[in-house]
């Protein structure tokens, strides 16, 4: 009978819990229905009895004064309650409120109280506002070493990247003292499938020039495991990066010409922007390697005969003024055009290439432009455009004659 009695409690309280639960689950669904007097009547029981999720669902309604009067102290009481037992969004309603009130030294207060009661809140949001603390001087000795120092151990690079962006001077200048952070920062983003981190740490290569050993080999590493895990990553600035790590040796043989093969054939949203910062870094080895491989501008190239049957052999192709990387920059920068509202709607989103055909004549200009491969009425305006602006080349030879040549040539939008 005893036992039974335990069982039958442990059951109750389970059910009981449950239907808590539950009860919570409705009250959310509530909120999203805007329908907040009745959600309230449902969380303030729940939050009174211990619910940390109902504490921190009440006091939102009562900082935002939906369903209930408009209450800052409410609001505080229970989220407060609900920080108490670790809840992280409550703590940061709580943060909200001080940073409205300029109650800067509070906000400080509050992070270092529940990080030490919760040491795990250290690498999570909270972590991030106690590192905005030193950074600003926020109710503690202003500390900008020690706030990237706490910032750059969060788990998220979420928080990471914002901090980057507001601050970006001194982000830049903690990361020029600390380069080993550059492959802790890559590291963490390609975990979390995310490529911004190569890139940064690139950039910073190439600029500085500042080359230490055990790095190099880190972003070789970092690159071919990334992309071993997320296999599309080849065509982000991580496959940017390993193709850095064949023309610099990085980690790896050198190899130029594997490295511009990997580059050249990147097909992510900024594809051709990584490209671009190749070729600027690289002129002359970019310059070489375009030389060798026109077919990367275009898809197909043959003279136009001059009569039925003949088969003239094309002994010099027809050169864009300033060559083949200029030819590649004016086709990289076609201007996107701005699509009306209904056409932004039809045109897919991301990377997209019209195929466009047309003629270089004898005397250099380009006629006979058509598109060969659609993507949108608008988009395909554009390439031709862009290809009927085109200024004079120098013609196509064969056996010292300017012949008629036709190239069919991809035209990018981003």
């Amino acid at each position: 009978m005893k036992r039974f009695l335990i069982s039958l409690t442990i059951v109750l309280g389970m059910s009981a819990m449950s239907v808590k639960a539950q009860s919570v689950s409705y009250a959310k669904s509530l909120i999203d229905q805007e329908r907040y007097l009745e959600a309230a009547k449902q969380l303030r029981p729940l939050a009174d009895g211990g619910n940390a999720e109902a504490q921190y669902l009440a006091a939102w309604l009562f900082f935002k004064g939906k369903g209930v009067s408009k209450s800052e102290t409410q609001g505080i009481k229970y989220a407060t309650m609900a920080t108490n037992q670790g809840n992280k969004d409550a703590m940061m309603l709580i943060m909200e409120h001080f940073y409205r009130t300029n109650n800067h030294t509070k906000i400080y207060e509050t992070c270092k109280k529940y990080i030490s009661k919760h040491p795990y809140l250290m690498t999570s949001e909270i972590g991030h506002v106690l590192g905005m603390c030193y950074m600003e001087g926020w109710g503690v000795a202003k500390d900008e070493e020690r706030g990237w120092e706490i910032i750059t151990k969060l788990d998220d690079n979420e928080f990471i990247r914002k901090t980057q962006k507001e601050y970006s001077k001194q982000w830049k200048a903690y990361l020029d003292c600390h380069p080993e952070l550059y492959i802790e920062y890559a590291k963490k983003a390609a975990n979390q499938e995310l490529a911004g981190g190569i890139s940064i740490m690139i950039e910073y290569y190439l600029k500085t020039n500042n080359h230490i050993k055990p790095y190099e080999i880190k972003i070789y590493e970092i690159c071919k495991e990334s992309i071993s895990k997320y296999p599309h990553l080849i065509n982000s600035e991580v496959g940017y990066g390993l193709g850095v790590c064949y023309i610099e040796g990085w980690g790896v043989a050198k190899d130029e010409e594997h490295g511009w093969e990997i580059i050249t054939k990147l097909d992510g949203y900024e594809s051709y922007e990584f490209i671009r910062k190749a070729q600027e870094h690289y002129a002359n080895q970019w310059e070489a390697y375009l030389e060798r491989h026109p077919e990367l501008y275009m898809e197909k190239v043959e003279i136009i005969p001059s009569f039925p049957g003949e088969t003239s052999k094309l002994t010099k192709m027809p050169s864009f003024p300033g060559g083949l990387s200029k030819l590649f920059d004016y086709i990289s920068h076609v201007i996107y055009p701005i699509p009306s509202a209904d056409e932004e709607d039809e045109i897919i989103t991301g990377p997209k290439r019209v195929l466009v055909a047309f003629v270089i004549e004898r005397d250099g200009s380009v006629s006979d432009a058509k598109v060969v491969k659609s993507v949108h009425p608008i988009l395909d305006k554009a390439a031709l455009d862009a290809i009927n602006d085109m200024p004079k080349w120098s013609p196509g030879m064969s056996n010292g004659k300017a012949v008629r040549v036709r190239y069919t040539a991809p035209i990018p939008f981003k």
